[in-house]
């Protein structure tokens, strides 16, 4: 059978599409895409270096959830455990974090039989803190775990090339000041109130169920002993001076009984896209002063969860979306999409806007439309496949039936809490 070539230039998205088929069928046998211009540029070491870490990170606290541990847990034992007798106050500053807040980590592990308080052979005032005999155990396991997760981390490299790849990393560990064996997210400075974490939860689309996934997390979180604020920054289609019981941020305030903000931090009218809606009102959103806000306001707490308006690029102000307040707040990106057909394209082009605006997708959650369709119920496990080569994100997605309240709704979000606490 003879071959005919067909150029046909399509002059979409600036690609262009050779395409070469068969002269009686038709098959398409081979696609060459064709960027205008150079090249795209490899991407950055660090940010290489910022995803592959945050991939490690939550790679091992799956890895060690078995063992009844979180990746603090695993700090704070491996701390104890080198220095025997340690004092609060002295891993409290070997760790760079608030003493009160070690001491609310210590009494949860003393409680499990990990650690335990003796009295300071020097300073009767003080605390010496040793492992028991189960966390030195556990510290064992934890050990093992880890040396597996170096291995599976390093797979794609030989021996010789791993040693390679130890040997930068140290050098820019060293010209960089991370302290040696320190862990990672703790910071080698002077102690610090401890920042709380911030998750932006975003939707592929308006309607996908944003508000029900953010107000049952936050009840989640609350019910497992975490302080946890709810804000949404901007609310358009606030008709009534007062902020109505339906509003988004009054459903959030509801959920977790936090007396500020009891509303959106920003409401307006018109039921659209919040720029054009403010733009209507003659209203300047300062992007800027609504992040210092937020942080203001989750000042104190243990997780900060702020829920974005419409979909993850629908326009806050004329030049910057969800993507850019996410940036100012250093967070994780939540999203959310509906459990119907379509959503196989929504969540990947969301996932990887995400990743191309150098930002961390924390998972995935699909909502249970009002009506199923044949897609419905399929669309989970499909994703799984489709993401598969975005690591960490493919093991990140969790399904939510339609549900009865927010109660209901925390009871089946409990997995996107240990998301949370696998990579703290």
């Amino acid at each position: 059978m003879g071959l005919r070539a067909d150029r046909r230039t399509a002059q979409t998205l600036g690609i262009r599409f050779v395409i070469i088929h068969c002269q009686n069928d038709f098959d398409v046998t081979e696609v060459q895409r064709m960027k205008r211009g150079p090249p795209r540029p490899a991407r950055s070491a660090a940010f290489l270096l910022a995803q592959l870490g945050a991939h490690a990170a939550s790679r091992f606290g799956e890895r060690i959830a078995p063992l009844g541990v979180v990746p603090s847990d695993a700090g704070i034992l491996r701390a104890v455990g080198d220095s025997p007798g340690i004092s609060q106050q002295g891993l409290a500053a070997a760790l760079s974090i608030l003493p009160s807040r070690l001491v609310a980590l210590l009494d949860d592990l003393a409680k499990r039989g990990l650690v335990e308080r003796r009295d300071h052979p020097d300073d009767r005032r003080i605390y010496a803190l040793h492992l028991t005999d189960a966390g030195r155990r556990t510290l064992g396991a934890i050990g093992r775990v880890a040396r597996e997760h170096d291995v599976a981390i390093c797979a794609a490299l030989d021996e010789t090339e791993r040693s390679e790849l130890v040997s930068l990393l140290q050098r820019i560990a060293d010209e960089q000041g991370a302290a040696p064996g320190s862990t990672p997210r703790i910071s080698t400075g002077p102690v610090v109130s401890a920042r709380p974490e911030v998750v932006v939860v975003t939707g592929t689309d308006t309607g996908v169920g944003k508000t029900l996934v953010t107000a049952g997390l936050a009840r989640a979180l609350l019910d497992a002993g975490k302080l946890t604020i709810a804000v949404k920054p901007i609310e358009s289609g606030c008709e009534h001076e007062a902020a109505a019981s339906t509003e988004d941020g009054v459903v959030l305030a509801t959920a977790t009984g936090q007396h500020a903000p009891r509303e959106a931090l920003v409401r307006l009218r018109a039921p659209l896209a919040p720029a054009l809606a403010a733009e209507r009102e003659g209203i300047s959103i300062d992007m800027d002063g609504l992040a210092a806000r937020i942080r203001a306001l989750g000042d104190g707490a243990d997780v900060v969860l702020v829920e974005g308006a419409g979909g993850l690029l629908s326009p806050l102000t004329w030049v910057e979306d969800v993507t850019h307040l996410a940036r100012r707040l250093d967070a994780r990106v939540l999203v959310v999409g509906a459990d119907r057909l379509g959503t196989l394209n929504h969540v990947h082009m969301t996932v990887q806007v995400l990743l191309d605006s150098w930002l961390l997708p924390l998972g995935v959650v699909l909502s249970a439309p009002p009506e199923a369709d044949a897609s419905t119920g399929t669309n989970a496990e499909a994703l799984r496949r489709r993401l598969d080569h975005y690591g960490g994100v493919k093991r990140r997605i969790a399904e939510l039936p339609r549900v009865a309240g927010v109660a209901d709704a925390a009871v089946r979000l409990t997995r996107v809490m240990d998301w949370l606490s696998a990579a703290t």
